[in-house]
This record gives C-alpha cells, sequence and structure tokens, in this order.
C-alpha cells in the first residue's frame, strides 16, 4: 500500500488545490524547481501527485471548500512530501523509505511504538555514508494510557551512528512525533563532523514534517523553490 494514501486527508486542506494556474504547467515548473536542485521527479511520482491531486480536489468540490490556487511553489511541496513519504510491504507490511535526498513524515504518527525508530532509518537514507545501527526504543516509561493531547511519560532511544553510541530520552507525547529528536540528531551530527546538516523545510501551514540534508545554500534554494 502505497504510503501517500495515509497522508491524502492530513494534505486535502493545505496541499491539495485546485488547478487555477493549470495542473500540468505547475508541475511542470516544480520538476524544473528540483531539477535545478539535482532533485530527481519521475514520470510516476509526477503521475501519483496529479492523481491525488485530483482526487482530493473532487472531494473538497463535494464537501463545498475552497481551495487554494495551484503553483509551482505548492506542487513543489507536494512532490516533497510524496516523495520522501515512503512506501510500505505490500508482503511485510514494513515501512521502507523510497528517496535519498528528502524524508517526510506526518508528525502524528501511525506507528507510535517505533516512530524514533523509523525516523533514523529516514536519516539513514538521506545522509551519505552514515551508519545508523543498534537502534533501541524504550517505552517503560510510558504512561498504560496514551495522552493524546499532552505529555504522558518519558521514552528513551538509544542508537549508534558509526559505532559510536548515543542515548537521548524525550517527553512522550502519545501519537506525536517528539521534535526534539530532531534537534538531538542534529548536534550528532555535528559531532560526527558531518560536513552538510539535517535542514527542516516546512511551510508550518501543516503537521507535516519534511526532512533535507545537505548545505545552508541548498536548504536555501530549497526553501526558495516552494515560494
Amino acid at each position: 500500500m502505497k504510503a501517500w494514501v495515509l497522508l491524502l486527508m492530513v494534505l486535502a486542506v493545505y496541499l491539495l488545490p485546485c488547478a487555477a494556474l493549470g495542473e500540468d504547467e505547475a508541475m511542470a515548473q516544480a520538476r524544473l524547481r528540483l531539477q535545478a536542485l539535482d532533485i530527481a521527479v519521475s514520470d510516476a511520482l509526477a503521475g501519483e501527485v496529479e492523481q491525488a491531486q485530483a482526487v482530493m480536489a473532487q472531494h473538497m468540490a463535494k464537501a463545498g471548500m475552497r481551495a487554494e490556487e495551484t503553483t509551482p511553489g505548492s506542487t513543489v511541496y507536494d512532490l516533497l512530501i510524496f516523495m520522501g513519504c515512503g512506501d510500505y510491504s505490500q508482503d511485510t507490511g514494513e515501512w521502507m523509505p523510497t528517496s535519498d535526498r528528502v524524508y517526510a513524515f506526518d508528525a502524528e504518527v501511525y506507528d507510535i511504538e517505533h516512530m524514533y525508530a523509523r525516523f533514523l532509518r529516514g536519516m539513514q537514507a538521506i545522509i551519505p555514508g552514515i551508519a545508523i545501527t543498534d537502534v533501541r526504543e524504550d517505552l517503560s516509561g510510558m504512561a498504560e494510557d496514551m495522552n493524546f493531547s499532552g505529555v504522558d511519560g518519558m521514552r528513551s532511544v538509544d542508537f549508534c551512528v558509526n559505532e559510536h553510541p548515543y542515548s537521548v530520552t524525550l517527553e512522550s507525547r502519545g501519537d506525536w512525533f517528539n521534535e526534539d529528536m530532531i534537534a538531538f540528531f542534529m548536534d550528532v551530527l555535528e559531532r560526527e563532523q558531518y560536513p552538510g546538516k539535517l535542514h527542516q523545510i516546512t511551510d508550518n501551514m501543516d503537521q507535516m514534517v519534511i526532512l533535507f540534508y545537505g548545505s545552508d545554500a541548498d536548504a536555501l534554494r530549497l526553501r526558495l523553490a516552494l515560494q
């Protein structure tokens, strides 16, 4: 099952507008913007995004909701989400990354027990040469009854980066990803002396998180492509 199917309801209001500009034109310009950053967009991915846009536009029209105008920037955002959200194996149900440039996820996580292990798999996919091993999540500090609107205990994550051990303890927030993990991993990359940085690319309009590894200049260019 495609992971983007699980994202459609989250993206409906913010990311999937009607085609006032023209879907073909917006998609073509969005692909050129990403190509300039050496981020390739396959015809198959472009088709998936256009299909999802059409489906959600229909649902929104039926619900009497007014959609925003499609722009190259909004289409770049859609492409990054779909590119980075990964996929699920039809045989095992296991999540797998599908991009080596961006990792994207919904901050309200589906797999609560393994949310940080999955995050680290996403980091493994987009950071060249990194080896993340021995990942363990300890949920023993969490309350039995999760608090989906606040803190319900603590949870810890242990892992190795290039054979160097790291450990972090985070507030547990029900099914919500604690973004302190992103800040901690940024520090890990600095300690490991990686030349690039982990950048959070977001328009602060929804609960999707897009992460990109590269230089400050590349991250700025990617943010400009979203405008």
